[in-house]
């Protein structure tokens, strides 16, 4: 359990340490640390800028502001109150909570014993002092430390837990079939892929891989695409997931080392790119300069320069070189695709092989969910949610650059969509970019970039309203949305998992968001304890 001294209070300006972890050299020269500087200034004022457009809209959005909570003024306070921080990945945004929470105490007055507990241990420990007199609030978790039944081991003691149910492992947004089922029922089919899921604990591997091949058939005219992705319905960063495509020449599919979790079975896969859009030939050409500025981040994905490329097709433009160069491996992908495909039986053995490996390496059967595939581009969108007394609320938005290899075959993809690099162990910061000019020009401008917002909010919105009714305006709900830029679809949501908050919030903004969320975790907690002291 974490206790902070007192000198970590002033919560003026960031923690610097909490920024460096893992880092050799000077706190203040950590990667981490300076690129959420960069949130706090000019690079992520347009951040700031659509935040502040999309909270003024959805106030006087009918559809955001129907869970705006109702919560009465706090008569009673908690003895204890507990903050979960489970993340494994030494990210800040759970210890910089703590110390909004610490400071808000402080403000208020209140004699509450404060824990950040990172794991199930900690998390008994600290609840065991008073557990009747114990508010917990979960943020950055792990289902390890704590997931629904936990939740349900924590209320049988008395235990007020927030957001609670709606937000814990196990509950929707750690489901993705749930998830996709969810925003059907709120009529938001639009936001999502289509998808069906794979009933596998009614079949053996062999028949759930056959499954997939059927779907792909049966799909390919019932959709009209070629191309879908497969992954297992829990779980993240990638693990498990694969794209296959239906061509002339049988079924062809890229890469399958995050099914096998084999690094040296990596291929890259192709990025799909008009090359006559010039606005995602100059929101490349950024990301480029961005790597080729950094000599880490130039050996993983520069496979090639841009000088060469200008030399080989005798331009003196970066774009035109760009450009001849996505004209002339698309051919040449597109042959690579037809002679990499296999037959049906053939495909069969290949996947069923991966899947035995993932399910021997997980201790755990392959449960996939078949979606259409969704064409997000060069970055996913990250809107970090939050519901308050006026409207669904946008508190965060950053963009997830994808580990992106400019190569000899074109533009690929050649890891997951993870903050760390699973073969170098590096954290890569450039994972949490604030928004750039060139990324609202992509979508197609900043009243396109605000209706994505909007889809979003409209998931968020989608989750409040799975909880009973007399609770939607009551629990301080807060998720984030994986949203694809170029198709302006939801991949998936998070809930108990804002682990990049801090990193990718201007911080004044983050310190109002924190406060103002413990303010009316404290409001729910009195409104809990007041109506069941009446009960009794």
């Amino acid at each position: 359990m974490e206790h902070f001294s007192p000198e970590t209070y002033d919560i003026k300006q960031r923690f610097v340490e909490l920024y460096s972890l893992g880092h050799e050299g000077p706190k203040t020269e950590a990667p981490f640390y300076l690129h959420a500087l960069g949130f706090d200034s000019e690079p992520g004022k347009l951040g700031v800028e659509l935040i502040s457009s999309f909270n003024e809209l959805a106030q006087k959005d009918e559809e955001l502001s129907k869970y705006a909570l109702e919560l009465p003024n706090t008569s009673r306070f908690p003895d204890t109150i507990v903050l979960i921080d489970a993340s494994n990945d030494r990210l800040p945004t759970g210890p910089e909570s703590f110390r909004v929470l610490q400071d808000e105490i402080k403000r208020l007055g209140i004699k509450a014993h404060c824990h950040l507990v990172n794991t199930r241990e900690e998390l008994m420990t600290a609840v065991n002092e008073n557990p009747k007199s114990t508010l917990v609030i979960s943020e950055c978790v792990d289902s390890s430390a704590y997931n629904i039944e936990v939740l349900d081991i924590l209320e049988d003691m008395g235990v007020v837990v927030l957001p609670g149910r709606v937000t814990a492992p196990g509950a929707i947004f750690s489901n993705k079939g749930k998830t996709y089922q969810m925003l059907q029922d709120a009529g938001q089919e639009d936001l999502l892929a289509q998808y069906v899921t794979v009933p596998a604990s009614q079949m053996n591997t062999s028949q759930v891989v056959s499954t997939i091949l059927d779907n792909v058939d049966k799909f390919s005219q019932h959709w009209n695409t070629s191309r879908f992705f497969v992954k297992p319905v829990t779980g993240g960063s990638g693990v498990g997931g694969f794209r296959i495509s239906l061509t002339n020449s049988g079924y062809y599919v890229p890469d399958l080392s995050k099914v096998t979790g084999d690094a040296l079975e990596i291929l890259p896969i192709p990025m799909d790119i008009a090359p006559e859009d010039d606005h995602r030939l100059e929101e490349l050409l950024w990301i480029f300069s961005l790597f080729s500025a950094d000599p880490y981040y130039s050996k993983q994905y520069m496979w090639v320069n841009l000088e060469t490329l200008k030399n080989r097709y005798n331009t003196g433009d970066d774009r035109e070189a760009l450009r001849q160069h996505l004209l002339k491996t698309a051919a040449i992908q597109a042959a690579r695709a037809e002679e990499r495909s296999l037959d049906r039986e053939s495909m069969q053995a290949k996947l069923e092989a991966a899947v035995r490996r993932y399910e021997a390496h997980f201790s755990k059967r392959y449960d996939p969910v078949f979606c259409e595939h969704i064409d997000f581009g060069a970055w996913g969108l990250r809107a970090h949610y939050r519901l308050t007394r006026q409207s669904i609320q946008l508190e965060s938005v950053y963009a997830r650059i994808f580990q992106l290899a400019l190569t000899e075959e074109g533009v690929s993809y050649v890891g997951s969509d993870n903050i760390s690099n699973k073969h170098t162990g590096v954290l890569e910061s450039v994972r949490l970019t604030p928004i750039k000019e060139t990324m609202v020009n992509t979508v197609g401008g900043r009243t396109t970039f605000l209706d994505l917002l909007k889809r979003g909010g409209l998931a968020a919105s989608a989750l409040v309203a799975t909880q009973k009714p007399e609770l939607r305006c009551r629990i301080p709900v807060r998720c984030q949305l994986d949203i694809a830029p170029i198709d302006g679809k939801i991949g998936e949501g998070n809930a108990d998992t804002a682990r990049g908050q801090a990193l990718g919030t201007c911080w004044p903004d983050f310190v109002a968001n924190i406060r103002e969320w413990f303010q009316d975790c404290l409001k729910c907690y009195s409104m809990q304890k007041s109506e069941f002291k009446s009960e009794a």
